[in-house]
């Protein structure tokens, strides 16, 4: 169970996220752009909802609304938002339920490195292990397909 709301947002995150996965291969003969309606509505209601459950609750504050500076990066962050779930959906769509779900959880280790390059993160033992331990099953499922 998860000991902090740190820990429970990540597991929902990945709940979410690995039913994104399977509901993508499921829909791939669906147009991309219901995929694409499909998958922001699910991100904007999980998200919304977490949202006012935490705020509600006192977890954390309600967002002050920001100033007109905010709208210029707001802006470019949505557009790689959705130019990186249309990567998303195209590769899904294309690959093997297993191999996608393998390649994905490399955004895992790739999040860790980043918030240690960026200063917000601490490497230990356990965290490096997880991290080597989901490269390796990636590059296991990339050479069986290979070999098979």
């Amino acid at each position: 169970m998860p000991r902090s709301l740190a820990d429970g947002l990540g597991l929902l995150g990945g709940l979410a996220f690995a039913l994104n996965n399977v509901m993508l291969r499921r829909q791939a003969a669906s147009s991309p752009g219901a995929r694409a309606l499909a998958m922001f509505s699910g991100g904007v209601i999980v998200a919304g909802v977490a949202a006012f459950v935490m705020a509600g609750r006192g977890w954390v504050a309600w967002p002050g609304l920001p100033s007109w500076l905010w709208c210029l990066p707001l802006a470019g962050m949505a557009l790689l938002f959705f130019a990186s779930n249309m990567s998303l959906q195209l590769g899904a769509s294309r690959l093997p339920a297993n191999v996608t779900a393998v390649v994905m959880l490399t955004e895992v280790p790739v999040a860790a490195l980043s918030a240690l390059w960026l200063g917000g993160g601490s490497l230990n033992l356990p965290t490096a292990l997880g991290g080597l331990a989901i490269l390796l099953a990636a590059m296991l499922a990339a050479w069986e397909r290979r070999a098979g």
